[in-house]
């Protein structure tokens, strides 16, 4: 999978959460609403979660980890770029 567009809505007031972000993937499948959370050390990204995932403590969208760590490196340095590098997540 080749990752074909990232948007980057950066966020301010909120101690933790950094950014959303949508990731585009082969032109065919918008993942949106994707967060992108400060946690101790490094940045990480969680998916969006319908009702029933939130309940369960579940995600609905399970990418496999090879994936995942590509998405969230895509992710992060999208987000540096996008606040001009200000701050290293």
């Amino acid at each position: 999978m080749e990752i074909t567009d990232i948007k980057v809505k950066p966020l301010q007031g909120y101690p933790r959460l950094k950014a959303i972000v949508s990731i585009t993937l082969d032109d065919q499948l918008i993942i949106n609403d994707i967060r992108l959370i400060e946690t101790g050390n490094k940045t990480v990204i969680d998916f969006p979660k319908d009702t029933f995932a939130r309940i369960h403590n579940k995600e609905s969208f399970v990418p496999v980890p090879e994936l995942r760590k590509t998405l969230e490196a895509t992710a992060v340095r999208a987000y540096q770029e996008s606040i001009g590098g200000q701050k290293n997540v």
